[in-house]
């Protein structure tokens, strides 16, 4: 098997969920579950592999929050009293 990227394990609290490869651009590779913790596995990953992916790109967070000061701002949100800090 091809190693894409660094390998890290999805948590559920203390629980090893699954060891993920995650490549510097932030793509998924190979995911190994632990299926002894199959019941902590995300519902939103557990129909098939590529569930699980699209489970994953859709909460990564990306490199770059273009846009998320805005968005907080029009929630109502005070960046700085909400304890949200910027540089």
């Amino acid at each position: 098997m091809k190693v894409v990227g660094n390998e890290y394990w999805l948590m559920h609290k203390n629980i090893r969920v699954c060891l993920m490869e995650i490549s510097e651009e932030g793509m998924l590779g190979n995911v190994r579950r632990n299926e002894a913790a199959s019941a902590h596995f995300p519902l939103g990953g557990q129909m098939n592999p590529m569930k699980f992916h699209e489970w994953w790109r859709d909460r990564a967070i990306p490199k770059t929050r273009h846009g998320a000061k805005t968005a907080l701002q029009k929630q109502g949100k005070d960046i700085w009293k909400d304890s949200v800090l910027w540089k």
